[in-house]
């Protein structure tokens, strides 16, 4: 995240690392980066910082996000031990749990920092790092056995669908959650009827989807070119708290297409063929996704941060029905 909590203290995080990990620091750097999860930096470590109200995804109260974010970042933990070296997995504290508790909302998880080269939001891949990371996506999802009995199956539904559906329900009164939600109100009472098209396409794949029965595999859930890093000449894969059981496409569709020459590379390793439809119903499910978020972000609460500012600055694209669905 953007924006730094303003209910967590610095010694409330020097506290859990003493504890947790036995490890003293001395002063920790805020880093603004990402959406989902709070980054600091101490030393050789980073800490990922899990606000459990802010994980839709992961369930509906904070008890079952705590149980569903522990279950993943435990899978990607038996993943690195069982030899997939490119899961950068949690530090386990001093009783091998992979997440220490601060206070009744948020969950510390601890990292090595790594030294490497990262990759911008928004841009694709090279060409090189592109064919190696769908190696990598085919061992993950081979590796499905090790893990399967442990981690939760990802719903290819939307989470939170019911905030978008009231907003388009309350286009006609003001917003007056802050100060950035009339501006959003204006943004999607301009184009309502796109909302309802995204959804009602989106609901026609999940349901030729789940007529066919697709395979589920490990899936990690978000393989895009932030989460990738190179060390030492080789892809490490970042964030893991998406971690679960879907179709392989959930991750694909970030990398290839289906007459993509790298989605014939990913069935002769796997043996496994890419579903066109699926590609299309993830990459528009993440679109749903983002638009879900912005709307959520604005409708409720809020001051102006940079969290709430990219919210309404991603608004625009999320309202547009993609080039592809024409």
């Amino acid at each position: 995240m953007r924006t730094r909590p303003d209910d967590i203290l610095d010694g409330e995080l020097a506290d859990a690392l003493r504890e947790a990990w036995d490890i003293q620091v001395n002063a920790l750097e805020y880093v603004a980066l990402g959406g989902g999860t709070h980054h600091w930096r101490t030393g050789e470590h980073w800490l990922s910082l899990d606000d459990l109200d802010a994980k839709p995804f992961l369930g509906t109260s904070r008890a079952e996000v705590l149980e569903n974010l522990r279950r993943a970042l435990q899978a990607a933990g038996t993943l690195r031990d069982e030899g997939l070296e490119f899961v950068m997995a949690p530090l386990r504290t001093r009783a091998a749990n992979v997440l220490a508790p601060v206070g009744k909302r948020y969950a510390l998880a601890l990292y090595p920092f790594l030294h490497g080269t990262t990759y911008p939001w928004g841009q694709p891949l090279p060409a090189p790092e592109r064919e190696q990371l769908i190696e990598l996506l085919g061992r993950l999802h081979e590796a499905t056995p090790l893990v399967a009995a442990t981690v939760r199956e990802v719903p290819v539904g939307l989470a939170q669908r019911e905030n978008l559906e009231a907003a388009l329900c309350e286009l006609h009164v003001p917003w007056c959650s802050g100060p950035l939600a009339e501006p959003a109100h204006a943004l999607i009472a301009q184009r309502p009827e796109n909302i309802r098209f995204l959804l009602g396409a989106f609901d026609r794949m999940v349901a030729e989807i789940e007529r066919a029965h697709v395979q589920l595999v490990l899936s990690h859930g978000e393989p895009h070119p932030s989460n990738v890093m190179v060390v030492d000449g080789r892809l490490k894969l970042l964030d893991w708290d998406t971690v679960g059981l879907a179709p392989p496409e959930r991750d694909l569709w970030w990398l290839t297409t289906a007459s993509d020459p790298l989605a014939e590379h990913y069935t002769a390793q796997t043996g496994r063929a890419v579903n066109p439809l699926a590609l299309r119903l993830y990459r528009l499910r993440w679109q749903l996704d983002d638009l879900i978020w912005c709307v959520s972000t604005l409708r409720a609460p809020h001051t102006e941060t940079l969290d709430t500012r990219l919210a309404l600055s991603a608004l625009p694209r999320c309202l547009e029905v993609p080039e592809w669905m024409h």
